[in-house]
């Protein structure tokens, strides 16, 4: 396989996506194979990746999203704080996915222009970008297991983002 040639961030930008899936630190490629279904079955904007700290578009990666990543447009980023930052003066809310969130996915004023942040399989989202982010997001938990599988978070905050945002 050659190597994945990824979108630039400000064409990402430029392309208004919404909503834009940001992943940091996510390091085993088949998760990240799992994360790319997500957001393309949920008909997420982009997915940017991290440079440092999270998998590259790799041969496992591709070969766990199923032929998910084809159709997805996948940029990378260094400096994630600074490209928060970019992604805010463009207009973007950031809400970071996170255990304990403030905010139900419920609640998410999903109008907005949005940037959801997924982070680390075992830390979750860094502190860094926790106090960058305009919301940090709660899944509610039913059971007495407090956390999913990244790729399973991502899809139950995008399908309610899609799901609330077809509604008149």
């Amino acid at each position: 396989m050659r190597e994945y040639r990824y979108a630039a961030l400000e064409d990402v930008i430029a392309r208004g996506a919404d909503p834009i899936v940001l992943v940091d630190g996510v390091t085993d490629p088949r998760n990240l194979g799992a994360l790319m279904r997500s957001v393309e079955g949920a008909g997420a904007g982009a997915l940017v990746l991290a440079r440092d700290r999270t998998v590259a578009i790799t041969p496992a990666a591709v070969k766990a999203s199923a032929g998910a990543w084809i159709h997805l447009v996948i940029a990378r980023c260094g400096n994630v704080a600074r490209a928060l930052e970019q992604l805010k003066e463009a207009g973007y809310w950031i809400a970071a996915l996170a255990p304990g969130g403030e905010t139900s996915i419920y609640q998410l004023d999903t109008t907005r222009r949005l940037v959801i942040v997924i982070g680390s399989e075992d830390r979750g989202v860094r502190d860094i970008v926790r106090k960058g982010a305009d919301f940090v997001v709660n899944i509610p938990m039913r059971g007495q297991v407090d956390s999913l599988n990244v790729s399973v978070a991502a899809a139950v905050a995008l399908f309610e983002i899609a799901r609330r945002r077809a509604q008149p």
